[in-house]
């Protein structure tokens, strides 16, 4: 009887799956990781307002404790639509799922506009984030692993795990450059844009996905 993994290896070429568990994960990890950075620097300023600036700042960390509740459900989920339905439709889907939420992430109104809402919101988006990046990254190592040349599993299988490394430098540098736009332009709308960088991020690995 002909295994799951060989059938893969007979369908798909393993350089593309290979370059594209990398990017894939790579882009992932830059949309889950911008918000940790903007969590430090804006997010108490522009959704916790209210607050007296410590609890501002701890308030803006218990979002990112919450939301990674979600990762594990994320694995369960993203990982059965692997398994019955294929890796292609998982891992696009878990991609779309993070570019909505983190695009939707920029887009939202601080509390001067739309009061208790905002992070009400915020946590929501959060939630999907978690949700994506935890079907994400175990769909991407099973399919890189299940691709791999029967001696190359382990390299395979490294691939995914650099797009890790990968994503949140990108997502520091991307902040990093947004900050120089001055305090008071980054604290109205220069934050947003690596958020709204994520859209076109997440439209580039479609090419190398028809590889799956």
């Amino acid at each position: 009887m002909t295994t799951a993994p060989l059938t893969l290896r007979t369908r798909t070429r393993p350089g593309k799956v290979m370059g594209a568990t990398l990017l894939g994960t790579s882009i992932e990890w830059y949309d889950f990781a911008i918000y940790s950075m903007a969590a430090a620097v804006v997010i108490p300023q522009v959704f916790f307002p209210y607050l007296d600036p410590g609890s501002g700042i701890l308030s803006s960390f218990a979002t990112l404790a919450i939301a990674s509740v979600a990762r594990p459900a994320g694995a369960l989920l993203f990982g059965w639509i692997g398994d019955t339905a294929g890796r292609r439709p998982a891992l696009i889907g878990s991609m779309l799922v993070m570019t909505v939420a983190t695009v939707g992430i920029g887009f939202i109104p601080g509390y001067a506009s739309i009061g208790i809402m905002a992070p009400v919101l915020l946590v929501l988006l959060r939630v999907l984030q978690s949700l994506a990046v935890g079907g994400e990254w175990g769909g991407a190592t099973s399919y890189a692993v299940e691709a791999a040349p029967p001696r190359w599993r382990a390299v395979f299988g490294a691939f995914p795990q650099m797009g890790n490394s990968l994503g949140i430098f990108l997502s520091s540098a991307a902040f990093t450059l947004a900050a120089l736009s001055g305090q008071e332009f980054f604290l109205e709308t220069g934050w947003r844009i690596p958020f709204w960088v994520a859209g076109g991020l997440g439209v580039l690995p479609r090419d190398v996905m028809n590889a799956f």
